[in-house]
């Protein structure tokens, strides 16, 4: 009886934790226990990180608002001409944390009855917006639009445009779309259109101007990692040819990629103070808001052959007129401040 005592402790006395650690069933208690806490986490950090519809308004201040209509490709015919709704305006982070990939979206209502025109929408800030900073133009365009047979029979029937406002959305970070900005009526001009000059138009300011360029090429930022985005500008110098003296003056670049036909706009600079005749201002540079992505600047210039061609319409008024081109220039394809060596 006593061996049988013996033998009967032995298997029933608590097993070692190497004896344990032997079996299956103790791997598996414990994944299962680590899974646990780890998907706890992963639960509370995501809800730590989202962002409340409270956190997006509190974070971003619409500033800089321009509205009007711009150029759209036309599916119908390659004669017929096609404007569209837009709101561009920068984006200052009055929040605490940076702003980083944020969705904005436009919306555009018939102002008579309220109804849906259209919508646009923008990827913002692949690299952070960092707080108190001010974004550069994010452009929203809307994708449908008014179509005519021509750019100037626009202005012919201005009468006839249903007129339209815009709001703009912005989400981020899990937050649900957010109304950002005020309401924004949409000014009933075209960006660009030779008809801006040609109907709307009596100072002839461009005979009075020379444009007198000092340098065009390619700005580069550099992303994360070694990947680079760069930017057509152009940097220039205006003249007062006439025999008066110019107050007052906006400018206007619009650049367009040939390829695609696409025009992109950047900035409204205003020259400083008076220009008197025969005195030029001082350089002012513009530079697109789109440019062309890459790995690295030496990828760039391995396909510099490659690269769109672009050209920059420069634009001119005074306060209170309309835009008047004096000029359309090209963009010479190299990088400023870079210079790569081919091995």
């Amino acid at each position: 009886m006593n061996n049988e005592g013996n033998i009967f402790e032995e298997y029933t006395e608590k097993k070692t934790l190497l004896e344990k650690m032997k079996k299956p069933k103790f791997w598996i208690k414990y994944i299962l226990i680590v899974l646990l806490i780890v998907f706890a986490i992963f639960i509370y950090n995501s809800y730590k990180s989202t962002w409340s519809r409270d956190d997006v308004k509190n974070s971003i201040e619409i500033v800089s608002v321009e509205t009007g209509w711009m150029e759209g490709k036309s599916e119908l015919r390659e004669t017929a001409a096609r404007i569209l709704p837009f709101l561009s305006f920068k984006v200052k982070n009055i929040g605490k944390k940076p702003l980083h990939f944020v969705n904005f979206e436009s919306v555009y209502e018939f102002q008579s009855d309220g109804a849906v025109q259209s919508s646009g929408f923008f990827a913002a800030f692949q690299s952070p917006l960092a707080v108190g900073e001010t974004s550069d133009i994010i452009v929203l365009k809307a994708v449908n639009g008014y179509t005519a047979s021509s750019k100037e029979a626009f202005y012919k029937n201005k009468d006839k445009w249903r007129k339209v406002n815009g709001k703009i959305f912005a989400r981020t970070q899990g937050s649900p779309p957010v109304r950002v900005g005020g309401l924004y009526p949409v000014d009933q001009q075209i960006t660009g259109f030779r008809a801006d000059i040609d109907i709307e138009s009596a100072i002839n300011l461009a005979a009075k101007i020379e444009v007198v360029i000092t340098d065009s090429g390619w700005l580069y930022k550099t992303l994360e990692g070694k990947n680079v985005l760069v930017y057509p500008s152009i940097t220039f110098r205006i003249k007062n040819t006439g025999d008066t003296t110019l107050s007052k003056l906006g400018l206007k670049g619009i650049f367009r990629f040939e390829r695609n036909g696409e025009r992109f706009n950047f900035g409204y600079p205003a020259v400083k103070g008076d220009l008197e005749p025969g005195k030029e201002s001082e350089k002012i540079t513009m530079r697109s808001e789109f440019g062309i992505h890459a790995s690295s600047l030496q990828a760039l210039y391995n396909n510099i052959f490659e690269w769109d061609e672009v050209t920059v319409k420069l634009m001119i008024k005074v306060i209170d007129s309309q835009f008047e081109s004096i000029g359309d220039f090209p963009i010479k394809n190299e990088i400023k401040g870079v210079k790569v060596i081919n091995k």
